[in-house]
């Protein structure tokens, strides 16, 4: 859940300002900056993006959302499966008719679709086939979604009067749950900004994480030949 908190005083009063707020700092890429150096920093980021969001569900995030290249929506939205991990090797597997890939490094987490109810705004129910999915990590905005479940109409969260009837048809037919308004608008501005600021390229970030991996490996092997000198 998206968390906005008043801004206080030394003393612990409220100055009236209004509230604090957090978003991603962005950086551009100096003229004399190498590109695979610069697209190498972007990946790192996002590793250490996908680390955060990883500690988020661990601590206790139930519903998640990440962005997508769909022209019907900017993200989709799920419930955490299990706890998240993080990619020893390259690696693939097909879920559901879908083959997600991965780098080593990556953080990934399992995740069952939810379905946005056509004709609302923030009403969702379970994606009607029951698909289930791998999330990258580093591509989510939000890893704990405020998700309110439907009551009825006596309830503090009912269905919208005015919802289509196909719609309510399958609200009323299953669980639903609404997505608070602040977690909803917070979703389109933050994934509008990921979009402008952090996508890199991943084969000019492959030449320096292919050195920092060689650079590594010889260390490994120099300290192996120092620790056997010192048994000698």
């Amino acid at each position: 859940m998206h968390v906005r908190m008043e801004i206080f005083d030394e003393n612990g009063k409220s100055t009236g300002r209004g509230y604090n707020d957090w978003r991603y700092g962005t950086f551009d890429r100096r003229n004399d900056c190498d590109s695979a150096q610069f697209n190498a920093a972007l990946h790192d980021m996002n590793i250490k993006t996908g680390e955060r969001y990883a500690r988020e569900i661990v601590g206790g995030g139930v519903y998640g959302a990440y962005m997508v290249n769909d022209p019907a929506t900017p993200f989709y939205v799920v419930e955490w499966v299990g706890m998240p991990w993080k990619a020893e090797e390259d690696g693939d597997e097909e879920v559901s008719g879908h083959t997600y890939k991965w780098k080593k490094g990556d953080y990934l987490c399992r995740g069952n679709w939810l379905d946005r109810l056509a004709g609302t705004s923030g009403w969702y129910n379970w994606d009607a086939a029951h698909r289930q999915c791998i999330v990258k990590l580093d591509q989510v905005v939000n890893a704990n979604i405020d998700m309110r479940v439907a009551t009825d109409k006596h309830g503090d969260n009912p269905l919208p009067r005015r919802m289509p009837r196909r719609s309510r048809e399958q609200a009323e037919s299953g669980a639903a749950w609404l997505m608070s308004e602040v977690d909803w608008t917070f979703l389109l501005e933050e994934v509008q900004l990921r979009e402008e600021h952090f996508e890199y390229d991943i084969d000019e970030a492959s030449k320096i994480l292919q050195l920092e991996r060689t650079e590594e490996q010889w260390a490994a092997v120099c300290q192996r030949c120092d620790t056997d000198s010192e048994d000698e």
